[in-house]
């Protein structure tokens, strides 16, 4: 039996290599705790089971969100493929956004992969089974885009991560596990390459330094994080310091974009101010700086239960709106553990910018239960904090 990778769900194959320097690495795919015994398929029906990796697809979505695969991108990374081409293999491919339309409508639970595989390359494979499926077939406009051997080449080039997210957008494939074969080349030609090392590869590219105004932002975000999207969790790291914090406040947040703006930082950053009156401000003032493409500015985002907020101030109780005035990190926890409303107070005016100020009462209460708090258990209201999580991963 020769050396075989494979990358498929379940026995639809993705992508295949042989040999130990035959094959695309897709550890970032995958974390340590993805290991398991998944089946190898071989020829005459041949099903083992041996040790894999393997991870529902909706959660290898988001991971390739983060990786530069998010759905926006992929028209021009697909084109881009198409373009490098050889001439008449340009004129065999199809538009983006047929291409788009076949992909997504495939239900890998009604394609199998023919057993036969190590007689085929993926171009054959393309053009002599795949989108000869009926269901495909239907969708195809015949008369102008021919199923032909040069289109096969094209997508046998093709990025292998273009065409994985496009299959999450069916909804019945987000289910489906996606498996990374790897044993055959570690048992015959790998054998020293311990099996875990396969996951959770992420380069320092790929990573993203998380900057806050304060340290219990940072702590927020990172429990959050791994309790509510631990299949993204390893992508955000965090400045580790629990005393001494050095970009606490407003001022020293904005003075560190300065000058990671001067030195064009190479490794990803995202910079979060909080969304009141200070945090507006350093924000407006870091977007008329000459940023890196690595280096990202936002702030935290409004939200519906923000709209009509309890406040206190030189006016007296009131409900007001305290977005862009007074939304803090803290605001996106759980504010039911007091039998008290919720409160915001006004407590300086800025006259540069005509606003007051606003800061949430016993904010500190809010963090210490959360920090107790278990986030899996439906005890602990996390309906923010993943509104958050999916705000921070879409910036």
């Amino acid at each position: 039996m020769r050396s075989l990778v494979t990358l498929g769900l379940e026995q639809f194959e993705i992508d295949w290599g042989k040999h130990i320097h035959g094959f695309q690495d897709f550890s970032a795919l995958f974390l340590p705790s993805d290991r398991t015994p998944v089946a190898y398929y071989y020829p005459d029906e041949v099903v083992e089971y041996k040790d894999g990796l393997s991870r529902e697809l909706s959660h290898v979505a988001r991971r390739l969100d983060l990786l530069g695969y998010s759905l926006p991108t992929l028209h021009q990374q697909y084109e881009g493929h198409v373009l490098a081409m050889p001439e008449f293999y340009r004129e065999a491919a199809w538009p983006f956004e047929t291409f788009r339309e076949v992909v997504c409508s495939i239900d890998v639970r009604q394609v199998r992969s023919n057993s036969e595989i190590e007689d085929y390359d993926l171009g054959e494979f393309v053009s002599d089974y795949l989108f000869r499926q009926p269901a495909i077939e239907r969708l195809l406009p015949q008369k102008t885009i021919a199923i032909n051997r040069y289109f096969g080449t094209v997508l046998e080039n093709l990025d292998p991560y273009i065409t994985l997210r496009l299959l999450a957008e069916n909804p019945s494939n987000r289910n489906q596990l996606l498996q990374w074969r790897y044993m055959d080349v570690v048992e015959e030609d790998w054998s020293e390459r311990e099996p875990i090392e396969f996951a959770g590869w992420l380069s320092d590219h790929s990573k993203v330094l998380v900057v806050t105004e304060g340290s219990s932002d940072s702590f927020i975000i990172r429990k959050a994080l791994q309790a509510l999207s631990p299949e993204i969790a390893d992508f955000f790291d965090f400045i580790d310091m629990e005393e001494h914090y050095p970009f606490t406040g407003t001022g020293n947040l904005l003075r560190f974009c300065q000058g990671l703006a001067r030195i064009r930082i190479q490794n990803q950053v995202l910079v979060v101010f909080d969304n009141d009156v200070a945090g507006n401000d350093a924000f407006n003032r870091c977007r008329q700086l000459t940023l890196p493409p690595s280096m990202h500015i936002c702030k935290l985002p409004a939200h519906g239960t923000f709209d009509q907020f309890r406040t206190a101030g030189p006016a007296g109780i009131s409900t007001e709106d305290i977005n862009g005035t007074a939304v803090s990190i803290e605001c996106f926890l759980d504010l039911s553990i007091h039998d008290a409303e919720p409160i915001v107070r006004w407590t300086a005016y800025s006259r540069e910018c005509g606003k007051y100020q606003g800061e949430l009462d016993r904010k500190d209460d809010y963090v210490r239960a959360f920090k107790r708090a278990n986030l899996v258990d439906r005890t602990y209201d996390t309906s923010k904090l993943r509104f958050l999580i999916d705000y921070l991963v879409e910036q």
